[in-house]
């Protein structure tokens, strides 16, 4: 068992990984994006939202995403994270 004070700080950091799984946190100052166009990832992912507000884009839509809310992706899944203008968004999000 592993116990983690989840504080993010930077851009995107990993706090845990295992065979199966990957804990990680990610910061995006106003204007900065996930990345340069939609990502795909090998596993379904769950992110919360920690503060601030954004929007995810995927493939499948466009969903904002604000502190307290969670938003669940299954494989196979697409997307792109960005905050709101002025906003910063700090995020939580468990690959599976």
């Amino acid at each position: 068992m592993e116990k983690f004070v989840v504080d993010p700080q930077g851009f995107f950091r990993v706090l845990w990984t295992s065979r199966q799984s990957q804990v990680a946190t990610m910061v995006l100052h106003p204007g900065q994006q996930s990345s340069g166009g939609l990502e795909a990832h090998d596993a379904d992912q769950v992110t919360y939202c920690l503060e601030g507000e954004g929007t995810v884009t995927a493939d499948r839509g466009e969903v904002v995403l604000r502190r307290g809310r969670l938003l669940a992706l299954k494989v196979p899944a697409c997307c792109r994270v960005g905050p709101a203008p002025k906003s910063w968004l700090k995020t939580g999000t468990v690959y599976l």
